[in-house]
């Protein structure tokens, strides 16, 4: 993935590191995996409907949806 960059991605609030990246974009990628099971199986009776997402996969999918700021999420404080 050469688009977007990785320090664009980390400089958007909220990230402070790789590690971030990584749980924001796996976790919203994993949301999209399991939507896109569940509508298959709701379409199962449609067999020329076939669902896809806009970047083809879901981890690009996320990053896009971050990058464009579509995406959010709550950063918790660190345990005291």
């Amino acid at each position: 993935m050469i688009e977007p960059e990785i320090a664009k991605l980390l400089s958007i609030d909220g990230i402070d590191s790789r590690f971030t990246l990584c749980a924001v974009v796996s976790k919203r990628a994993r949301q999209l995996t399991d939507e896109l099971h569940a509508a298959d199986r709701d379409c199962k009776d449609v067999p020329e409907k076939k669902l896809s997402l806009e970047h083809g996969k879901a981890v690009a999918e996320a990053v896009y949806e971050l990058y464009e700021g579509k995406l959010e999420f709550t950063k918790l404080d660190p345990a005291e």
